[in-house]
């Protein structure tokens, strides 16, 4: 309750609640703005590296059919690039994707460069969960971890206290 100069008490209890409502909206329409611009930069991505698959795929076959013809043995092309240990590729897709199931990460690693196995991958999951990196919803879906209190920027780092040396 607020009160004025005279001591009157006005009862400021609808305002506060049209105050959260108006809150609520805009909350709304800023989660649904995200969502809409997360949408479309994914399916720009799907396009751009669809069209790049499809081209490495034509690439593929053209060497493969030219190796043929040379009478050569096919060599498989390993990718120069250096790639992130697969736990951190995982912890950073979620991040950044959002709920994702697991065989949609699996894909993402593979479309990435990752050379796994089902083993490899799903041990690399289980200790990423396991260590509170990433978390699983009730749907099997994976999802950041909430940052619990105590570390640094949830990364289980406790914060230190500094000590005083006498």
């Amino acid at each position: 309750m607020g009160s004025d100069k005279d001591g009157y008490v006005r009862d400021i209890r609808n305002d506060l609640r049209e105050r959260l409502l108006a809150l609520d909206g805009r909350y709304s329409d800023a989660m649904h703005e995200y969502e809409a611009e997360r949408e479309a930069l994914e399916l720009k991505r799907e396009g751009t590296t669809g069209a790049i698959e499809k081209e490495r795929a034509a690439v593929r076959q053209l060497l493969e059919i030219e190796e043929r013809r040379e009478g050569s043995e096919t060599v498989e092309i390993v990718p120069t690039r250096k790639l992130m240990p697969l736990a951190d590729f995982l912890i950073a897709k979620v991040c950044a994707h959002g709920p994702i199931d697991r065989e949609s990460l699996k894909t993402e690693a593979m479309a990435a460069g990752y050379q796994i196995d089902g083993r490899t991958f799903h041990a690399t999951l289980m200790n990423v969960e396991k260590h509170g990196k990433i978390a699983r919803a009730d749907t099997g879906q994976y999802l950041a971890a909430p940052i619990s209190e105590g570390t640094l920027f949830g990364m289980g780092q406790q914060k230190e206290e500094p000590q005083v040396v006498n």
